[in-house]
């Protein structure tokens, strides 16, 4: 359905008559993303044992991943030669290819329901554990598009990287983040909780170290190359970190989570141009993401400890720590 949806908003955007109704097509596009992606997380952490949840959860967003890396510049090109409603016709095709092996090979989404329904599903909302794992996920999504957003203005104007070399960099940094959400998932199948505070920890080293090593190229190229990794190794222990701790209603609770993300995202833009604005400078930028990357590890460090204590029955209905 989701995928449906995501087609008939491409579809009339290609066809759209004027902006409201290209505006429009775009938010109904919009619509599938978070529930698309939620219940796809459930879905795949439920066709494999849950000691391969988080590889499982990781793969399927190593495709969200691809799809921007290669996505975002073929669409550029499309668009540039054939005109955008060529990309978004693209798109729709796309869309339409991608249901046949989602009919095919991906179980009922009827397997994924819960007794009791919306009610059942809501009742997530009241637990701590699944709201300081959601938290978690906003803050290191925050801190991840606090840099990320202005990463750009950062390697041209202080590292002095000519504007020809920022696609090749970009392309660097799609590598790291495939290489990153892919070990992220391994090693949270070892233990979520271990693996989110050893990346966020990971990238709070990194942020900090990158307005230090600004005046070297090569220096940048690494730590970037380290935060794009950390960064994005995150993904699959946030996900599957939810999934877990709201085991029996994961629905919206996995979904809430991609709007995480999303809200994260917003977040550290607004955070990276307030520091500008505020005439702190381009090299702040890193060190304010860092510090939200720091209350990432804090919460993270908080629900291993509520683990702990439910191991020992120290939470009522808690789960066992992973």
């Amino acid at each position: 359905m989701m995928v449906g949806v995501f087609v008939a908003g491409n579809l009339v955007a290609a066809i759209s008559p004027n902006y409201a109704i290209l505006a429009a097509a775009r938010v109904l596009a919009a619509f599938a993303h978070g529930t698309l992606f939620g219940v796809g997380a459930v879905v795949a952490a439920g066709m494999v044992p849950q000691n391969k949840q988080a590889s499982a959860i990781g793969l399927m967003f190593l495709g969200l991943t691809l799809a921007n890396v290669l996505g975002v510049p073929l669409g550029t090109l499309v668009g540039q030669n054939f005109g955008w409603r060529a990309t978004y016709g693209v798109l729709t095709a796309l869309g339409l290819i991608a249901l046949i092996p989602v009919y095919w090979l991906v179980p009922d989404i009827a397997t994924t329901r819960t007794e009791g329904g919306m009610r059942r599903e809501m009742s997530v909302l009241r637990q701590t554990d699944v709201l300081i794992a959601i938290l978690t996920t906003v803050l290191g999504s925050a801190s991840t598009f606090t840099l990320f957003t202005y990463i750009v203005p950062i390697l041209q104007d202080e590292s002095g990287f000519a504007p020809g070399n920022i696609s090749l960099i970009l392309f660097m940094v799609g590598v790291a983040l495939t290489i990153g959400i892919t070990l992220g998932g391994k090693f949270s199948d070892r233990g979520a909780m271990r693996a989110m505070i050893t990346m966020l920890g990971a990238l709070v080293v990194a942020l900090l170290a990158l307005p230090l090593v600004l005046d070297s190229k090569v220096a940048t190229l690494a730590v970037i190359f380290v935060w794009a990794m950390a960064a994005f190794g995150l993904v699959p222990g946030f996900q599957s970190r939810v999934v877990d701790k709201a085991r029996q209603a994961p629905n919206l609770a996995s979904t809430l989570n991609i709007a995480g993300f999303n809200l994260g995202n917003a977040f550290g833009a607004f955070l990276g141009g307030f520091v500008i604005d505020s005439g702190l400078g381009l090299r702040a930028v890193p060190v304010a993401a860092a510090r939200v990357a720091a209350a990432g590890v804090a919460l993270a460090v908080l629900g291993t400890l509520r683990d702990r204590q439910a191991a020992q029955g120290g939470v009522a209905g808690g789960t066992p720590p992973r």
